[in-house]
């Protein structure tokens, strides 16, 4: 791919970009006949973007293309990845959760044994240390088990105000269409659109 310096035509949209950049900063629209220049140089301007816009376009388009077929080519390869990583993976962790529990009982029963002094303490120290937690490594790949905190919400209604957020798109589509939302108003701003 052509660097910008070597591409001709980014290099004469750009000396055209620079010296619209300069003249912007320097033109002074005080009287009819300054605001009508003015109006000319925002179309020439705006002229300006469309080119930039289209030798971009030019170059970005045939690339979005092959990104999108990449992606297109890979998709259902990766989604079955997914997939099977997943099965396997909650598949170990349901069995992990199943060692544990068998563990967590075995473990209460001793200490309840003791407890009742039917198990001397060395002993059950011995019968602690003898409970095998499931593998974490097999032959080429290895495991851990992690506890990741989650929230899940029980109750919308409780959650104070200023943990939520506006949906200002959604906001702005109703009320623009004529529906009254309290805390809401539609105002009318003027902004300048060149042709």
């Amino acid at each position: 791919m052509a660097s910008k310096k070597e591409n001709k035509e980014v290099v004469l949209l750009e000396k055209k970009v620079d010296s619209a950049l300069a003249l912007s900063q320097t033109i002074e629209i005080n009287d009819d006949k300054a605001l009508v220049k003015g109006i000319d140089f925002l179309k020439n301007i705006k002229t300006v973007g469309k080119a930039i816009k289209q030798q971009k376009d030019k170059l970005l388009i045939p690339a979005r293309d092959v990104v999108t077929g990449i992606r297109e080519m890979f998709r259902s390869t990766e989604d079955n990845y997914a997939e099977a990583e997943k099965n396997v993976k909650k598949k170990i962790l349901t069995y992990n959760l199943k060692v544990e529990e068998a563990n967590r009982i075995k473990e209460e029963k001793i200490v309840a044994r003791v407890e009742k002094k039917t198990l001397k303490p060395e002993t059950a120290v011995r019968k602690m240390e003898e409970i095998k937690e499931a593998p974490t490594q097999g032959k080429v790949g290895k495991v851990a088990m992690r506890t990741v905190r989650k929230v899940e919400i029980t109750d919308e209604a409780l959650i104070p105000r200023k943990y939520l957020s506006l949906n200002m798109v959604l906001i702005r589509k109703a009320a623009l269409a004529g529906v009254v939302i309290p805390g809401t108003k539609v105002v009318e701003e003027k902004t300048l659109a060149g042709y």
